[in-house]
């Protein structure tokens, strides 16, 4: 059986090399270091195989759930070299030797839409944000669906996103027209499209009011803030996610998909596939994030989420759920909303003046001053926990004034 560890520890040699998984798939290391992961399956009385992705950008996970998926399309008749085709690396054959030939791909507009989603998916966008892009999909699909993506035109993508517009729902409209320039330049990179038409319809669209994300900066509210987090009687997982974000301000992703195992001691590495610019981040945590993890462990440990749903078929909590519950404890979008904590601790910080670049770090702003050197995910680490330490014991000196 191989892990992600061992396939990473594999050495290219002067030959092709395999080292198997069992149940027919295997990766597959090229002299040049490329690592495939490829799946062998009798198909109409021949030995065949197909080309399910390159490791690292396709996990160890997914590859057997791709290995599982074949065995059903073979148990239901299919062929799997159709489905996976498509899929198979520049260069690579569905049978592993050098690709024929490529016969011209489906060309509507909807196809291309399908293949940028599969694209998001194993580039392993978060399940919220591929299914908003499919909702956003959806509206363009009665305009231009059916269309070769070539003949689309900016009077459609305007068209696609006119319904969003009128109902005034303008942020939903922008989102609908930015998808279709993402799947167009897709389609480009593919050679199936000339030119992008959503660029040139950025202004014949109703532009929203930016107003921006709200966070209570007044150290009084913040006090009133904490302590109605602190006296919330609802689900213990949903008090502590609000507990944590307040601590630590992670952004509601990262938070939801906290897991026990990135807990080491008295810090949170957060894998790079779950933060926003795909980097590793290491957050210290103040006692008072530690007694709050103490506190849900006994009662979320069993699971391998920190913070899980009971409800949801994701496993971990909604989204929405913690803006929701502000909501309900008083606190107007207006006002405060989840990525409000992080306005909050920039502000406080900066105006008690802790380091920016500490500041940014915590914060998981990437530095785009590429003078500034290579990244490194735990810079300014012990001076980042000082700062965590402080900002800690101030919001509880705001919850008790």
């Amino acid at each position: 059986m191989l892990t992600e560890s061992s396939i990473k520890a594999i050495k290219p040699t002067a030959k092709r090399m395999r080292r198997s998984d069992g149940g027919g798939l295997f990766v597959e290391v090229a002299p040049g270091g490329r690592k495939l992961f490829k799946q062998t399956f009798r198909y109409d009385g021949k030995q065949c195989q197909v080309v399910l992705g390159e490791f690292p950008a396709l996990k160890l996970a997914k590859a057997r759930t791709l290995r599982e998926h074949v065995k059903s399309v073979l148990a239901e008749g299919g062929d799997p070299r159709e489905e996976f085709r498509l899929r198979s690396p520049v260069g690579a054959g569905v049978d592993g030797e050098e690709a024929p030939p490529a016969s011209p791909p489906a060309t509507t507009w909807r196809s291309w839409v399908e293949r940028y989603l599969e694209k998001r998916k194993r580039e392993n966008a978060a399940p919220a944000t591929v299914k908003k892009l499919s909702l956003h999909a959806e509206k363009t699909y009665p305009v231009m669906g059916d269309k070769p993506i070539r003949d689309c035109t900016s009077r459609d993508v305007i068209a696609a996103c006119r319904p969003y517009e009128e109902a005034g729902k303008l942020n939903s409209a922008h989102a609908v027209r930015a998808l279709c320039g993402q799947v167009f330049r897709f389609a480009i990179a593919h050679g199936e499209a000339d030119h992008d038409p959503a660029t040139s319809t950025r202004d014949a669209i109703a532009r929203p009011q930016n107003v921006g994300y709200r966070g209570i900066t007044d150290p009084t509210r913040v006090g009133v803030l904490m302590r109605a987090i602190r006296a919330y009687t609802g689900e213990p997982q949903v008090r502590a996610a609000l507990l944590l974000s307040a601590y630590l301000f992670p952004r509601n992703a990262e938070l939801r998909q906290m897991r026990w195992d990135q807990i080491s001691g008295s810090v949170w590495e957060v894998p790079a596939e779950a933060m926003k610019k795909k980097r590793t981040h290491v957050v210290p945590l103040p006692k008072q994030a530690r007694q709050v993890l103490a506190w849900i462990k006994p009662l979320t440990g069993a699971s391998t989420l920190v913070l899980p749903s009971r409800t949801a078929a994701s496993g971990m909590l909604s989204e929405n759920t913690l803006n929701a519950t502000l909501r309900r404890l008083g606190f107007p979008k207006e006002e405060h909303c989840h990525h409000g904590f992080r306005i909050t601790a920039s502000t406080t910080l900066h105006e008690a003046g802790w380091n920016s670049d500490w500041i940014e770090r915590q914060l998981a702003h990437v530095e785009e001053n590429k003078i500034k050197g290579a990244y490194n995910k735990a810079l300014y680490l012990e001076d980042r926990a000082k700062m965590m330490q402080w900002y800690a014991d101030w919001l509880d000196k705001q919850e008790v004034a």
